[in-house]
């Protein structure tokens, strides 16, 4: 083992490289960033060739050698790279681990051993802990923004992610919540890798050694055979024969003396056939949300081209409520459109386009949010913090105010302009909330709220100075937030009279937060659905692991005849990995997937990776085209019972011999 090695652990490859982030970027022609990091640009021999200083013009759009790679951070990354890499270095990068290795020599080695501090056993995993859950067949009841890699009888690593995991019998789960614990087990708590507890119980130990490499193919080819079995007893329709022929090759390999490379590529083969036990389903959603900036008929078309070539089929079309509207409004609305379209109607291109190319257009409006309310010319529609005129940052310039009647049916104005103009597929409402209560910071403290809630409630509207100081702790905290909730509520019935009034063969659908306590945004998205107010539910889960936690509550109080699409963070620092999880668990266990947003999408990868397996053909929205949805699901069954049902089960009853024949 070279002692000399210098480790540099990476956030993501070839995605955006925001603040406090540490990237990759291989296996593309640019890194399609600003200058604004530090860059250091390795060849194929594995030579440090050039390093590109933050600032430094050559850092945009920075040219990535062939067969090399960029390894780029900014602030406390850009300084590690600063003070411990100069050019005629050698580094190599090792995507399984997420590191990348730098030396003076060009030797790197698969193996390491490192420890970190145990701060409790099966305790709350808070902000600095680190957290070993031991107690065998119980949840680690986490919530969806940590990371745990689950630890078998054998002291193995033998799955890495997610969170709330059930302690295996003879193991146990490692669990961190804290973004410095967690890039620490991506890059050292992987497959494979032994997992040993000190005697006195205060310290981990993760070490990689022969043996762990060994264990690692084979607990990937374990997890192939797990997941095709899976397939099978679903009838799944995939090529069977030919996903066992792979497999199979790597079952007789000579797994000793493997070394970085050989051992990496491996892992990718293995991966890939992971990534293709998956079917191609002719009816789900795949949805994109895009907020439209194209000034021209040609802009618009390249996006919606660029949709259907990445076989999505639903675009969620942000545009602003108000001030800085891209639509060609009448002279009586107190905004007009920003000149800089020009009189361009940017909405008619896309609905024309959209349904010349069979994309679901589902029209996105944020309801009560404008980024540049500040420059409303009815400042009294604006919401009021209680923090209001003391010198804090808050977002009460940014939100119009749910109980002020004269903006909802400004509001409602607008929506009943765009219904009887523009011909769109469905209705989406975003921003149908107040901002978040968190840190102290509340909202609703206008005059008006103030006293519609004193004479509500029968208080003197003093009451609120005491709600806004003591928020939770106040006896009417809760009533409160309710309260502010009917609002929005009255909002939503308000909005879903209007479409059954001028457009009741479209869908009402609502983008909401992830986290649904009422007094958080004062969304109340259960009686939203209880009362069918809402047809289809947008969860905006974005997060390694959020959606896949989400998914269980949402359908948990979403009725049978309403959809559930949930949302993913593809502007986040998401792995190809992920993304994929993702969608495979939106695609069973809800109706599809809404991908935020349209650039970060095609830019990090995942378009180009999904098209490889599981939207390798298109597919047809539920809420779009409703009997060619049909249709194609018919044709689907009669496949599944005729290339998987029939031949793959040998108990078969006549009738089902009889369905497997029949064709509309």
């Amino acid at each position: 083992m070279n002692r000399d090695v210098k480790t540099f652990i990476v956030d993501s490859v070839n995605t955006t490289r925001w603040p406090q982030i540490a990237i990759v970027y291989i296996n593309k022609v640019t890194t399609d960033q600003n200058e604004y990091g530090h860059n250091i640009v390795v060849d194929k021999t594995n030579k440090v060739i050039d390093i590109i200083p933050r600032e430094d013009i050559r850092g945009r759009k920075l040219g990535i050698p062939k067969g090399g790679f960029v390894a780029s951070g900014n602030d406390k990354y850009a300084e590690w790279l600063k003070e411990n890499v100069e050019i005629n270095d050698y580094a190599f990068f090792d995507s399984f681990t997420s590191r990348v290795l730098f030396s003076n020599t060009n030797e790197f080695s698969p193996f390491f051993e490192e420890k970190i501090e145990i701060t409790g056993f099966n305790t709350l995993r808070d902000s600095n802990t680190f957290v070993i859950f031991d107690q065998e067949n119980t949840y680690t009841k986490t919530n969806g923004y940590g990371y745990e890699v689950l630890v078998n009888s054998d002291n193995f690593i033998y799955e890495c992610g997610g969170n709330n995991n059930i302690v295996p019998k003879g193991g146990f789960v490692i669990s961190s919540i804290e973004k410095k614990a967690i890039r620490f087990l991506n890059a050292f708590g992987v497959i494979g890798t032994k997992a040993i507890i000190s005697e006195d119980k205060k310290t981990l130990t993760l070490l990689y050694d022969q043996e762990s490499i060994v264990k690692t193919i084979e607990l990937k080819i374990k997890e192939i055979e797990q997941k095709l079995n899976y397939a099978l007893s679903n009838y799944w329709i995939i090529d069977y024969k030919s996903i066992n022929t792979r497999l199979d090759e790597f079952k007789s390999l000579d797994l000793s003396n493997l070394d970085l490379v050989k051992r990496n590529s491996l892992i990718d083969k293995l991966d890939n056939i992971l990534f293709d036990i998956s079917e191609s389903l002719t009816v789900e959603t795949r949805g994109i949300w895009h907020d439209s900036r194209e000034k021209t008929y040609e802009e618009v078309e390249k996006v919606i081209l660029d949709i259907k070539k990445s076989n999505l089929n639903q675009l969620a079309l942000g545009i602003p409520n108000g001030f800085n509207t891209i639509l060609p409004v009448p002279n009586t609305f107190p905004f007009h459109q920003n000149p800089s379209y020009k009189d361009f109607d940017v909405l008619k291109a896309y609905v024309d386009i959209c349904k010349r190319e069979n994309i679901e257009l589902v029209l996105t409006l944020p309801i009560f949010y404008n980024h540049a309310g500040i420059n409303t010319t009815k400042p009294e529609w604006l919401s009021k913090s209680n923090v209001y005129g003391k010198g804090i940052q808050t977002e009460e310039n940014n939100f119009f105010n749910p109980a002020n009647l004269e903006y909802r049916e400004y509001i409602l104005s607008y929506i009943r302009f765009i219904l009887e103009n523009y011909e769109i597929d469905n209705f989406q409402l975003d921003y149908i909330r107040y901002p978040q209560s968190i840190y102290g910071i509340d909202y609703g403290y206008d005059d008006l709220t103030r006293s519609l809630f004193a004479k509500h409630f029968n208080v003197d509207p003093s009451v609120l100075d005491e709600i806004g100081e003591k928020l939770e702790e106040h006896p009417l905290f809760y009533k409160w937030a309710e309260f502010k909730a009917n609002f929005v509520t009255e909002t939503v019935k308000a909005i879903k009279n209007l479409i059954n009034e001028i457009r009741p063969d479209i869908y009402l659908s609502a983008a909401v937060a992830a986290d649904t306590p009422v007094h958080y945004f004062c969304q109340d998205i259960r009686t939203w659905l209880k009362e069918g107010l809402i047809d289809v539910t947008y969860p905006m889960s974005y997060g390694n692991d959020l959606l896949n936690q989400k998914i269980n509550e949402f359908n948990s109080f979403n009725k049978t005849n309403k959809y559930l699409v949930m949302g993913s963070g593809s502007y986040m620092n998401l792995s190809l990995k992920d993304t994929y999880t993702q969608a495979f668990n939106s695609r069973y266990k809800a109706d599809g997937i809404a991908f935020f947003e349209y650039n970060s999408y095609l830019e990090h990868g995942y378009s180009a990776h999904l098209l490889t397996n599981m939207y390798k053909v298109p597919a047809i929205s539920q809420t779009h085209m409703p009997i060619d949805a049909c249709m194609a699901q018919i044709d689907y069954m009669i496949k599944r019972i005729n290339d998987v049902i029939i031949p793959y089960n040998k108990s078969l009853n006549l009738a089902l011999l009889i369905i497997g024949s029949l064709s509309y």
